[in-house]
């Protein structure tokens, strides 16, 4: 999976850390929590972001901005290879396509055909290669080497493609970088108040 990322961390920072008095191991805890919080709201907002660069919801997006947390640094990565049509919001069919909220496919079909991870097949957006509705952007082709599972009356639309929507764009680019810059400024702001919270509130009930 192509990706991209934003990392963030509390190296370089003693500058504010010296402006409290905590101890080392509330030190620690701040940190972990201004982390935390920092890539939470960061990667919250980069979602909603590119849901709307795109045209889809949030939700969509909870498996490609994901959030991680380590010891004195955490980061946000991006899965930027196009994300499956379904994975949007629920596949519809009429008769000059299928459509997904946000998205139009015309000429495709809506069909339990592959199995998941999960072990069911479950309703994708797909469309015949050789129709003439391919689009070659919105159907990247990777050929599949299992038999389908899927009623006998489709099979002679195989092979078929997998509608997807891109998401390595400029626009999309263009967020993460403008999120990466805040999120360094961001996380200034959250360790501050992290550290003030662990000398001044959790220090005066030790």
């Amino acid at each position: 999976m192509s990706s991209d990322r934003i990392v963030v961390s509390t190296h370089g920072l003693a500058e504010i850390e010296a402006q409290f008095l905590a101890a080392p191991e509330q030190m620690e805890s701040a940190r972990q929590r201004a982390l935390r919080k920092t890539v939470s709201f960061i990667g919250a907002q980069a979602r909603r972001e590119i849901a709307q660069a795109i045209g889809a919801k949030p939700k969509g997006l909870q498996t490609r901005v994901v959030p991680r947390v380590f010891q004195q640094s955490a980061e946000i990565r991006f899965g930027l290879n196009p994300i499956p049509a379904d994975l949007l919001g629920t596949p519809s069919q009429d008769a000059g396509g299928a459509s997904v909220p946000g998205f139009t496919f015309p000429g495709a079909f809506v069909a339990r055909i592959y199995k998941t991870a999960g072990g069911a097949a479950q309703d994708r957006v797909w469309i015949r290669l050789h129709s003439k509705r391919f689009d070659a952007d919105l159907y990247p082709y990777n050929p599949r080497k299992f038999k389908p599972t899927c009623p006998a009356e489709l099979r002679h639309r195989f092979p078929v493609v997998l509608a997807r929507v891109p998401l390595d764009t400029q626009a999309v680019r263009g967020i993460i970088a403008a999120q990466a810059e805040a999120a360094g400024l961001r996380l200034k702001v959250v360790l501050a108040q992290e550290l003030n919270y662990a000398t001044n509130v959790e220090g005066q009930k030790a």
